[in-house]
């Protein structure tokens, strides 16, 4: 029996949370400035930066889907065949 491609795809919005241990909210503001949105780098860079505990770190937390595509391939696929 033939084998025929899906691709599936979303386009996602994700949430990540760090929290920033300072004076007031002006010193966190700074210390957030401070990374050019690269929160990845701020966190390694600054012991007092670190993630929240429940969210996870690269992947971050999907809270909405914005919007799926599905393409589908017509041309059968050997199976065995890249």
């Amino acid at each position: 029996m033939p084998l025929f491609r899906v691709k599936y795809s979303e386009d996602q919005t994700r949430v990540w949370c760090i929290t920033i241990e300072a004076e007031t909210a002006v010193e966190a503001r700074q210390i957030w400035d401070s990374c050019d949105d690269d929160i990845w780098a701020l966190e390694e860079r600054d012991s007092h930066v670190e993630w929240d505990g429940h969210l996870p770190g690269a992947d971050g937390e999907v809270v909405e889907t914005l919007e799926s595509e599905v393409e589908f391939d017509d041309t059968p696929m050997i199976k065995g065949a890249p």
